[in-house]
């Protein structure tokens, strides 16, 4: 096996491992913490995962594996059965290499040359000011560990895809029947966030831009500037955390400044800047906007904004801890400003976009069936762009329908709806599979209880997966570690979990294997 300081480029990632070392009982935990913290040390940012994608195939290779990598990016690890196990029906360990990359904002931090500033507190483990890259580093890092190990075992392969975050952009692009071997039969997916679930279902997902016209104008004499900052919201998972409640921090933007009682009374605003949010699946944290608006009346203006600031504070208490709200008058510096009819209608349609569950499922408790989040806005030359994410565990039908919602919005504002990305197809539950049933079967007897069962509202790639190999028929479960706060600054996993997960995985394989 490959040692850790063959692995690690900085001395504070050593120090890191052998803490969470301490905490391994069995030598896979140990081995699988060493890729853990090797995985932090590599910039793997959605949209930058070519030094991830390479180091894979090196490292693939070093730790005897058959490698392949596709024109996408997505990366195969091969490992061949043990002695007698050779023809059995293999399994697929998935997992993506990407994270979110999403740091507090006055932190200076360079995701594309820093390495992730790990902590250790107490029964958890969580990074300094930026999200942890524990979704999915931990289900990758217990692949590694799996296919360095020695230990009775059908073919396995290690199916690594690229750009998961951003739309599942390496599954939605797997070229069909090409990776994976065709006896592949059970897929593995590593990227659940609650250890004690096993996954068995999911939602489809659907990417739309929807793009405003912005009209600008010169800015007349007598107004000055107002920067206004919201931060320090929770953020979240579209998926997992929509029906929370949490603060959206575009939406609070557009509030503040459409429905304080000074712009309603008719004082002109006219958007400068507007920047919100960082990822399509991350609910926005954080908003950053400047406008103009008459000299006169900006003391007033910011004092109904800090008043509308306080009522969303009061509104979102229960579960908002610690948002923060500046508002700053400047000298003007701008010299044009989209004009205030514009500047309405673009706030106009920011509001009609909705947030949140459009729709509950009728047949499994507490599982949210279709939601919309309205993710990112940001002015991108002539145009508004506002990212949108709609899910559901429905039909294709009803994506379709949050489509034409959409479609109506912006044609009322002038503007334009953009497919971005492969919509893709949720994943269809199959309660008694062979692979479900000893998935369940090894976690009683490992933990002397019953996993929970879960239909999940996230994207995973079992569905997409499957569909790229429709000759190899395949089972799939999910399962992961417990992750809090994903796509966040405050992400954080629970240590023993992810111990517990690399134990359990190995002894699912193991059972597997039985002929």
């Amino acid at each position: 096996m490959l040692a850790p300081k063959d692995l690690f480029k900085y001395e504070k990632s050593m120090k890191t491992y052998e803490e969470l070392a301490k905490t391994a009982k069995t030598d896979l935990q140990k081995n699988m913490w060493k890729w853990f913290v090797a995985l932090t040390e590599i910039p793997r940012g959605s949209g930058n995962t070519k030094g991830v994608a390479d180091w894979l195939v090196e490292t693939g290779k070093k730790i005897g594996c058959e490698v392949q990598k596709d024109k996408t990016g997505n990366v195969l690890l091969r490992k061949a059965g043990t002695k007698g196990l050779e023809e059995l029906d293999g399994i697929v360990l998935q997992s993506h290499m990407d994270m979110v990359c999403t740091k507090e904002a006055d932190f200076d931090f360079d995701f594309l040359k820093q390495p992730i500033d790990v902590l250790i507190e107490g029964e958890w483990v969580t990074a300094n000011k930026t999200t942890l890259g524990a979704d999915d580093g931990s289900g990758l890092a217990v692949s590694l560990a799996l296919l360095e190990m020695d230990f009775p075992h059908p073919p396995l392969e290690a199916l690594v895809t690229t750009d998961e975050e951003i739309g599942l952009i390496g599954a939605c692009d797997l070229v069909d029947g090409e990776l994976l071997k065709k006896n592949s039969k059970y897929l593995v997916n590593i990227d659940s966030e609650d250890w004690g679930e096993i996954a068995m279902s999911c939602a489809g997902g659907a990417m739309r831009l929807v793009n405003l016209p912005m009209i600008k104008a010169k800015i007349p004499e007598g107004y000055v500037e107002i920067e206004m900052k919201i931060k320090k919201l929770y953020g979240g998972h579209t998926g997992i955390d929509i029906q929370l409640g949490r603060g959206n921090a575009i939406k609070w933007a557009m509030r503040m400044l459409l429905d304080n009682k000074v712009t309603k009374t008719g004082t002109p605003i006219r958007l400068i800047s507007f920047e919100g949010g960082n990822a399509h699946n991350a609910i926005p944290s954080h908003a950053n906007v400047t406008f103009c608006t008459p000299k006169e009346k900006a003391d007033e203006m910011i004092a109904a904004m800090k008043h509308l600031g306080d009522v969303l504070k009061g509104k979102h208490d229960f579960i908002e801890k610690s948002p923060e709200i500046e508002l700053v008058k400047k000298e003007l510096t701008a010299t044009e400003a989209l004009t205030d009819v514009n500047t309405l209608s673009i706030l106009h349609a920011i509001e009609a976009i909705h947030h949140g569950v459009f729709k509950w499922s009728n047949d499994v408790d507490n599982l949210v069936e279709t939601s919309q989040s309205l993710s990112v806005a940001k002015m991108v030359d002539n145009e508004m762009v506002i990212e949108v994410f709609i899910r559901t565990n429905s039909t294709d039908e009803m994506m379709e329908a949050c489509h034409k919602m959409l479609e109506g919005i912006a044609t009322i504002h002038g503007g334009k709806v953009v497919r971005k990305g492969t919509d893709f197809s949720g994943w269809p539950a199959e309660p008694n599979s062979h692979l479900l049933t000893t998935a369940k079967n090894v976690y009683h007897e490992m933990f002397k209880k019953d996993a929970k069962l879960a239909y999940f509202h996230a994207g995973l790639e079992c569905g997409i997966i499957i569909n790229k190999f429709p000759e190899n028929q395949m089972q799939a479960i999910s399962i992961g570690p417990t992750v809090k706060n994903p796509h966040t600054t405050s992400e954080m996993m629970i240590i023993q979990t992810a111990n517990d997960l690399c134990d359990f995985t190995q002894e699912i394989i193991v059972h597997l294997s039985k002929k």
